[in-house]
């Protein structure tokens, strides 16, 4: 999973709504939204997502970002991967 679709999943889980994260940062919806697009409006470019703005994100749902060796992460439960292709978790 990409770093967007891990945040939409977890707010998911939790019951969390866009309007909910985007009020605990203190920015607009339609901010939270654009955070949360893969692609540039109007386009057909990804875009990535700054590790501030993910940590910020994740702090709002209680998880934090964290660097392990590879491998290591899916022995714990409750991890999310990382990774550039959309469906792997």
């Amino acid at each position: 999973m990409d770093a967007r679709d891990i945040v939409k999943d977890i707010m998911k889980e939790k019951n969390r709504t866009n309007a909910d994260i985007a009020n605990n940062l203190g920015i607009s919806v339609a901010a939270l939204w654009d955070r949360l697009s893969k692609t540039t409006t109007g386009t057909n470019k990804p875009k990535s997502i700054t590790v501030k703005k993910l940590n910020d994100l994740l702090r709002c749902l209680d998880y934090e970002l964290v660097i392990l060796p590879r491998g290591k992460a899916g022995r714990i439960d409750d991890a999310y991967v990382v990774t550039e292709e959309e469906g792997d978790k």
